[in-house]
């Protein structure tokens, strides 16, 4: 959690995660809510990374979606949709690069890039 006033330095979470593997494309979803923050039991923060492998290159792509499922009001909902992409973002680029880092450890030619945008939804 990044400092923020009112919100304490650690959160626990709840997340479910989801995998679907076809045969063009692998998607990894995530579903998150943080139990400690204020009004985070309000929403849950949905990521959805998609690999796909561009034929002619051989590169990986990483596209990363998101969206807040509201599940619960709160007056706070303009704040927090202000400030979850930023941070997704910035998790999302991190997460890149270890997956970046893993492969390059396979040594096998897996990913010889990666490419990333992101989308609100």
């Amino acid at each position: 959690v990044p400092p923020a006033p009112m919100c304490p330095a650690e959160t626990r979470c709840t997340t479910t995660w989801h995998v679907v593997v076809e045969a063009e494309k692998v998607v990894l979803e995530s579903v998150t809510m943080s139990l400690d923050v204020p009004y985070g039991t309000c929403f849950n923060v949905i990521c959805c990374d998609t690999f796909t492998v561009d034929a002619a290159t051989g590169n990986t792509f990483m596209k990363r979606t998101l969206g807040v499922e509201w599940v619960k009001t709160t007056w706070m909902k303009k704040m927090v949709e202000a400030s979850v992409p930023g941070e997704v973002k910035k998790f999302g680029l991190r997460w890149a690069e270890q997956v970046k880092e893993w492969a390059a450890a396979q040594g096998d030619g897996i990913m010889t890039s990666t490419f990333m945008s992101f989308l609100s939804a």
